[in-house]
This record gives C-alpha cells, sequence and structure tokens, in this order.
C-alpha cells in the first residue's frame, strides 16, 4: 500500500508573540523556550527511566500544563504556544497532564516538525484491505453488551436493532475507546484497577472541518501549508496538496476548548463564520463551495478524538490500559505507549495483541 509525504515544511504557529499582536511565526520559538524550562523535569523522567510510574511520574503527572506555567512565571509566549498546542492534544493546558509534556520533550521531537503521510487514495483502503484478507465475516452495527470467558472460549454478547446473540470464540481482541470498554460486562469482572484505568481514562474533544474552495490560492508567496493556532478555529492544514485539481481543501481542527468555540461558530453563522477567520492564511477571494464538520465528542461510539491524559488520571496504570486479562486482550491507541493518538498506535497496537494471542494459546 503506497504512502505519500505531506505537509513537508511542518506547521507553523499563528499565535500572540511577547508584542501582544499575532503573527505567523516559527513553531521552534516558544517549543524551545518550553523544552529550556522542562529540561530539569525531562532530566528526572529520563532517571525513571521513562517510566509512568513511581513517585517521580506521580509528582510529574499530578500537575497540569496550566499549573506548571503559572509556578515557573511562564512569559506569554510559552502561554499562548501551550494554549496553540491544545488542537495537537486535544485538551486545554490545565486539562492535560504535564507527563505529557515531559514525555514529548524526553523524546526530542517537535510535534510541528513531525513527518507526516497519506495513505494514497484515502486511509479507508487500510480498513478495507483488512476486511479483504479475513476469512469471517465482519458484523457491522453490532453493540457489544457483553465477553464472559470460560478456561476454553469467550462467548461474547452483540446487539443489533434490538436483538442479541452471541459470538463464540478463542479469544476476544477489545479495541473501541476506553470509555465505551469500561461500560462492558466483563464475566468474571475485570481487576479493579484495570477498570478505573479505563474509566477515569478521558478522550478530548475535537471538531474537524473539512472546506473546499473554488481554488487554492493559499499556496502562493511562500505562505505555510499547516500553522497551528491558539483561535477558536483550531489547527489548519491544506489538505489536498497532493491533488491537481483546481480546487482545493482546508482542514481544520480545533481540539480541547476550541472545539466547543468552533461550534458556537458554526451554530451562529455555518461555515461561512470560520472562513471568516481564514485571512490569515491568504485564502484571498477563494469561494467556499462545500464543507463538512465532525465532532468526536458527540459521538457516542468514540466521545472524543483520542485519549487525552488529564492530572486525575492514576499514572501508574497506563499501562493496565493494554494488559490482557485471561483470553481477553486489548488494543487501540489509548494502549500504544510510544504512538498515542496516532493510527500507527491503534495499527501497532493490534499487532501486539495478536502477537499477545500466539504467545499464550498458540
Amino acid at each position: 500500500m503506497a504512502e505519500r509525504r505531506i505537509l513537508r515544511t511542518g506547521f507553523a504557529h499563528y499565535r500572540l508573540g511577547k508584542n501582544g499582536r499575532r503573527a505567523m511565526r516559527s513553531a521552534a520559538s516558544g517549543w524551545r523556550a518550553t523544552g529550556q524550562a522542562i529540561a530539569p523535569l525531562v532530566k528526572a523522567y529520563e532517571m525513571n527511566e521513562k517510566e509512568w510510574n513511581g513517585p517521580i511520574a506521580e509528582k510529574i503527572a499530578a500537575r497540569s500544563v496550566a499549573r506548571w506555567l503559572d509556578e515557573i512565571d511562564a512569559d506569554s509566549d510559552m502561554r499562548a504556544t501551550a494554549l496553540t498546542m491544545r488542537n495537537f492534544y486535544v485538551a486545554d493546558p490545565e486539562d492535560l497532564s504535564l507527563v505529557v509534556y515531559v514525555e514529548q520533550f524526553a523524546e526530542g521531537t517537535d510535534p510541528a516538525r513531525n513527518a507526516l503521510y497519506r495513505i494514497s487514495g484515502g486511509s479507508d483502503r487500510l480498513p478495507e484491505r483488512m476486511a479483504r484478507a479475513l476469512r469471517a465475516s465482519i458484523r457491522l452495527r453490532h453493540v457489544v453488551r457483553r465477553i464472559v470467558q470460560t478456561r476454553n472460549e469467550v462467548r461474547v454478547t452483540v446487539e443489533n436493532q434490538g436483538r442479541r446473540s452471541e459470538i463464540t470464540a478463542a479469544c476476544a481482541v477489545v479495541t473501541v475507546p476506553a470509555p465505551i470498554a469500561a461500560e462492558m460486562d466483563f464475566e468474571p469482572g475485570l481487576p479493579e484497577a484495570q477498570r478505573d484505568a479505563l474509566t477515569r481514562l478521558r478522550y478530548g474533544p475535537a471538531t474537524k472541518t473539512l472546506l473546499q474552495f473554488d481554488r487554492y490560492s493559499w499556496r502562493a508567496g511562500g505562505k505555510p501549508r499547516a500553522c497551528g493556532t491558539d483561535l477558536d478555529i483550531g489547527a489548519v492544514w491544506d489538505a489536498s496538496e497532493d491533488q491537481r485539481a483546481k480546487k482545493g481543501m482546508l482542514t481544520l481542527l480545533a481540539g480541547g476548548g476550541a472545539s466547543a468555540a468552533t461550534k458556537m461558530l458554526l451554530k451562529e453563522g455555518g461555515p461561512a463564520e470560520l472562513v471568516k477567520r481564514l485571512g490569515f492564511f491568504g485564502i484571498g477571494r477563494a469561494r467556499l463551495i462545500a464543507s463538512r464538520s465532525v465532532h468526536w465528542e458527540d459521538d457516542p461510539w468514540a466521545r472524543g478524538v483520542y485519549a487525552a491524559f488529564d492530572p486525575f488520571f492514576p499514572v501508574a496504570n497506563r499501562r493496565l490500559l493494554a494488559l490482557p486479562n485471561g483470553r481477553i486482550f486489548f488494543a487501540g491507541e489509548h494502549t500504544s505507549a510510544k504512538w498515542q493518538g496516532y493510527m500507527n498506535g491503534a495499527v501497532a497496537s493490534g499487532q501486539r495483541a495478536a502477537e499477545e494471542i500466539a504467545a499464550l494459546f498458540l
């Protein structure tokens, strides 16, 4: 399956600066200053072997990013950067555990410079190919209500249009978001700490909007193709840079508090209200011809776009999110330590669960 590199120049930032004015800025400036200030915590975290357990990690994790910024009397540049990053972490600085920030800096990567790829022909090609490779039928629109495991098998009760049926298998892999998994009826029940970890893990609110224009005027003049903002519209990027059509498309991702703000803008004036705020991106006289918005927190089967660890999550219990329980295994981006929040994490965790089954039962 072919992949294509996109947004090669990374993300810029359109946000407030120390002069109190909004402008297009290098994302590295505020991020570099944050890295210098957070260095002592990163060193302590590395001494803890980058583990999410023990007193070092617990002390770091119990604070929010906003609280830490207050403690160090951070300047306006660092605070504006943190607010801009809510569209990446899908959590406002006051709702994001500081350990997430520390972990990012310990990895030595700047999110604005991460290499990004798109599956040629669309991301739906991946699940479609996986579906074709299966030798069993896929049951869509079925809700898992109960999973019973015995010494030799699991029995999964599913519901479709009010009617229940049962599926018997050797093992079950649970890949749904943590809040959904926490509401499932497991028999025997999951260990209390594991269910508590699933219950307390929050998912970040995010509104994703696609705006199609009759032209892509933002590509002129060496302007950035992508940027995070501290505005209500969130982050914005060129979603059609690898297409040759004259029409162009922008994607907006409003995370954390920006999601509710974007929904309010859409309610008050529709997509046109978002377009009004895109002048800084160089859309010029491009005319909006189509749009589509998705509010992840309003999806009852997702309840957010991906996992967002807050200061109240029991940090040592992160490992329990992926811990097998008998014949029941867990996967999903929230169970991935390296690629949490990414498609990479979802896929890699599924591969890991398959290897766990093979190790234990084959």
